[in-house]
């Protein structure tokens, strides 16, 4: 699991420093603290910031709207996920 510094997750992602920390705080997503502030993420964390960035830039929504779409997306891929292994499919 790579790290990074938050300042590298901004330019990566689009996200405000503020927003990212607080994604964290939230567990938002799944990141750990490592050594010198830097957060272990995995690449769908990333992938996740970016969903993130999208959502409240094009939406023009904030953190907490875009958590509740988050949870509700998570939602739909579990239930489609065990809609496919029942059927066998």
């Amino acid at each position: 699991m790579p790290g990074y510094e938050v300042q590298v997750l901004v330019e990566m992602t689009g996200l405000d420093e503020i927003i990212i920390i607080e994604c964290v705080q939230r567990e938002v997503i799944h990141a750990r603290t490592a050594e010198a502030g830097r957060l272990l993420l995995e690449d769908a964390d990333i992938a996740r910031l970016r969903r993130i960035h999208r959502l409240m830039t094009d939406f023009d929504i904030g953190l907490d709207a875009v958590e509740l779409i988050l949870e509700l997306q998570d939602e739909i891929a579990q239930l489609r996920s065990r809609t496919t292994e029942s059927s066998g499919t």
